[in-house]
């Protein structure tokens, strides 16, 4: 198969080709006159509901016949499934940067804070004995956040109800100019 390289393994062989293309060939344990091609994806959480694709060909029929029933039969919907995977995995790759590069704008601002990353969320954690503390979790790009506070005191709490109130009220006055310019 053009552009593909094979790799043998103790039970079966692996074809790689361009762009992360990687099949796995095995003689099937139970009919041992045909073999099974099956599709692999990069690793991550972004591909599990991708089908699955892989297809069975006598051996019998030879390399070339194995070949053009692997280009005709399997290929066309797992590249489709791969290039899924692959923008999938790529916006991923984004939304952390952009999450990353949220979450250090937050630590700047809050001095004495720490961060912690996972795959899809960074928190900012804080505590201070006067003003209590809590954390600022940021899912996705970082666009979307949740907040918790522990032990804050009144006036940290009233400051907050504030931004919220003004905040709340752009997004009221905002919904009600589109829809009076809509009419």
């Amino acid at each position: 198969m053009s552009g593909f390289t094979a790799v043998l393994c103790d039970d079966g062989a692996c074809l790689r080709g361009p762009g992360g293309q990687e099949l796995w060939l095995e003689r099937m344990w139970h009919r041992t006159d045909r073999v099974e091609v099956r599709d692999n994806y990069p690793p991550g959480e972004e591909v599990w509901d991708l089908a699955s694709h892989e297809i069975t060909v006598a051996i019998a029929r030879g390399p070339q016949t194995i070949a053009g029933e692997i280009t005709r039969r399997l290929l066309p919907a797992y590249q489709q499934d791969l290039q899924v995977a692959r923008d999938r995995i790529a916006q991923t790759a984004r939304d952390s940067q952009q999450r990353t590069r949220r979450a250090a704008g937050l630590l700047a601002t809050m001095p004495g804070s720490r961060a912690s990353d996972g795959k899809q969320d960074a928190a900012i954690h804080w505590y201070d004995s006067d003003a209590g503390g809590g954390t600022i979790r940021l899912t996705g790009d970082g666009s979307s956040s949740r907040i918790e506070l522990y032990s804050a005191g009144p006036e940290l709490t009233r400051r907050i109800a504030e931004a919220v109130a003004a905040d709340i009220s752009r997004a009221t006055v905002a919904v009600a100019r589109r829809a009076l310019g809509a009419h």
